[in-house]
């Protein structure tokens, strides 16, 4: 794309692409030892992080090599007021607007010499070695997330998707109370956190009420050699497997463009508000799209707000 007058030519998109970064995996502390065991991402992974958000939901995302780590959050999700009589929040649901934890565990170091790769042009970040192409791409029009994973080993194996709550199944703190719940919808895993709290103030405005949902998707192409397994590991986890113990040498036919994760979220303070349905119905979107559209939709978004960088004087 080109910005053009009598006085000046300039090609935006070759000037935008000089900020993209590609950078070595290993130059980042991302040893898992390194994790704490209640926060996935903390200072130790600091400077490593990829942004993974559409301005309202998101995620920064950190990997060690062989696995990929989240922290999903909702900006409209906020379960404390100024006046809340609750006392010490629970450890794991410190971090503002925290709804959840996600994981991909690859079991292997599939990002093994790989980079990191941030493109500003067309609004996508990840990962490439010579095992692993993963892709992060977050939709401008919906709270939806995209994950695209091609997986160019010879010999596949399967790797495990975690969903885990950032709250307790019940939370009592003074009159704050927080309920969650973890369960399979259809072919989709929903992680629904609901908090209340009428406070001790007397005036209204003063209480509390916040729903915040977060739902998850697979979807293998093809399906012929691939499936998924769904786990309940407690009542705060649930593990999706996604199950791929093939060998390409013997089986040539049996290589899968691509694997697509949707995450999906909603939140809100309205009691009338269902945020299940609203997740359901963004997952349900999907059905009827890919993450290839998604990001030549995302690709026109940035395209537009980078030439309303320059600003065109009058020539006379």
């Amino acid at each position: 794309m080109s910005f053009k007058t009598k006085y000046i030519d300039y090609d935006i998109e070759s000037i935008v692409r000089k900020a993209n970064q590609n950078i070595p995996i290993d130059e980042f502390n991302n040893d898992i030892q390194y994790v704490n065991a209640t926060c996935i991402i903390d200072e130790s992974r600091a400077g490593g992080e990829l942004p993974f958000a559409n301005g309202r939901f998101g995620t920064p995302v950190s990997t060690d090599g062989r696995s990929v780590k989240m922290q999903i959050a909702h900006g409209d999700y906020y379960p404390f007021g100024a006046a809340s009589t609750a006392g010490t929040v629970d450890v794991e649901a410190r971090y503002g607007c925290g709804l959840a934890y996600f994981s991909i565990d690859f079991s292997d170091n599939v990002l093994e010499n790989g980079t990191q790769f941030m493109d500003f042009y067309e609004g996508i970040c990840g990962y490439k070695s010579e095992q692993m192409e993963i892709t992060f791409i977050a939709d401008r029009e919906r709270d939806l997330l995209g994950i695209k994973i091609v997986d160019k080993r010879k010999v596949r194996k399967s790797f495990d998707i975690y969903l885990k709550s950032a709250h307790m199944p019940l939370e009592l703190n003074a009159n704050h109370t927080s309920k969650t719940m973890l369960f399979k919808k259809d072919e989709n895993v929903i992680l629904d956190t609901t908090a209340s709290e009428k406070c001790d103030t007397g005036i209204s405005e003063n209480d509390i009420y916040c729903r915040g949902t977060v739902g998850i998707n697979v979807e293998i192409k093809p399906t012929k050699w691939h499936c998924i397994e769904f786990e309940k590991m407690s009542e705060q986890t649930i593990k999706l497997t996604v199950s791929q113990e093939i060998n390409t040498y013997q089986n040539p036919d049996s290589v899968a463009e691509e694997i697509d994760i949707y995450i999906a979220g909603a939140a809100s303070h309205d009691e009338s508000e269902d945020t299940v349905k609203r997740v359901n119905d963004i997952l349900y979107y999907t059905k009827y799209t890919d993450i290839s559209e998604i990001c030549e939709r995302t690709k026109q978004w940035w395209s537009d707000f980078w030439s309303k960088s320059f600003v065109l004087l009058d020539e006379k």
